[in-house]
């Protein structure tokens, strides 16, 4: 291994860390906003942070099956 694939290695290991925490950050933020919006109402809660994490999960999931497209190519 190389200096170069080294850095390049751990830039973008640096980088995937950073995009999986944007999504911890972006569930916190729909929970901020049922926080904000409903005040203490439970359900409705429950619901805004049920379809953020679905949100969150659905771009997850295109983000990995993009990579499995272009692995083949």
């Amino acid at each position: 291994m190389t200096i170069r694939t080294f850095w390049t290695f751990l830039l973008k290991l640096i980088g995937l860390w950073l995009i999986l925490s944007s999504f911890t950050v972006i569930s916190q933020v729909f929970t901020m906003i049922g926080y904000m919006t409903y005040g203490d109402d439970g359900a409705s809660q429950i619901l805004l942070i049920l379809a953020g994490s679905l949100l969150v999960l659905a771009i997850y999931a295109a983000i990995i099956e993009s990579q499995k497209s272009t692995e083949g190519v």
